[in-house]
């Protein structure tokens, strides 16, 4: 019952990555990559990871992709383009050359969070295996703080805060050791990461509230 349990509050924020790539059109700005001085504002629907859909004035609905858009608003939330990291998921994990993530928070580390789908092959009556739908993973990226690159800091699926994870976001806390030290307890973890983030960037102290998001 334990381990259900545990497994059930991991998937949590998997609900959101459906509502995610699920909703409908809302008001947004974006810019291109070729024109990064001006911002165009529209409708805007994030379809998924690699696919941004704009309706423009006359109800035509455009697509670009990550390397068409540097930026764009979707509401309140910013989305950025990012690349040339490695996510777990089926045989191996993937390589990502460039896709549309989410910044959570930036300063002296940015915190950007990837959102994809994995599929979930299923065996028909014949032996054989055939897609099965799939389900929402997400992956924190961190930059900045003097480290070269993008660092990608994935929980499993049984942990929240395992030792790989621990080890991309260590670095990133430089200068911190109560955040280090909680990271290091396990008192930090993917979900309550971006709270921590925001707590070293403003250089504030790491709230008793967030330490309770588990």
């Amino acid at each position: 019952m334990r381990f259900l349990l545990l497994t059930f509050g991991l998937l949590l924020p998997q609900l959101g990555w459906a509502q995610l790539f699920g909703g409908g059109f809302a008001d947004g700005s974006y810019i291109l990559s070729d024109s990064r001085l001006i911002r165009l504002q529209g409708q805007l629907k994030l379809q998924s990871s690699s696919k941004l859909v704009v309706k423009n004035e006359a109800g035509k609905n455009l697509a670009f992709t990550p390397y068409e858009v540097c930026s764009f608003r979707i509401g309140s939330q910013k989305y950025v383009t990012a690349g040339g990291f490695h996510v777990i998921g089926g045989i191996g994990g993937v390589d990502i050359d460039r896709a549309f993530v989410q910044q959570l928070d930036s300063g002296v580390v940015v915190l950007l969070r990837y959102d994809y789908s994995v599929g979930t092959p299923t065996m028909n009556a014949w032996g054989g295996m055939s897609g099965g739908g799939g389900w929402g993973l997400s992956t924190f990226l961190l930059s900045g703080s003097s480290i070269p690159g993008v660092t990608a800091a994935q929980a499993s699926p049984y942990s929240s805060s395992g030792k790989k994870f621990r080890e991309a976001v260590r670095p990133y806390f430089a200068g911190r050791p109560d955040l280090q030290k909680l990271l290091d307890t396990k008192r930090i973890n993917a979900n309550n990461l971006a709270a921590a983030v925001h707590a070293f960037n403003t250089n504030s102290p790491f709230t008793a509230a967030a330490l309770n998001l588990y």
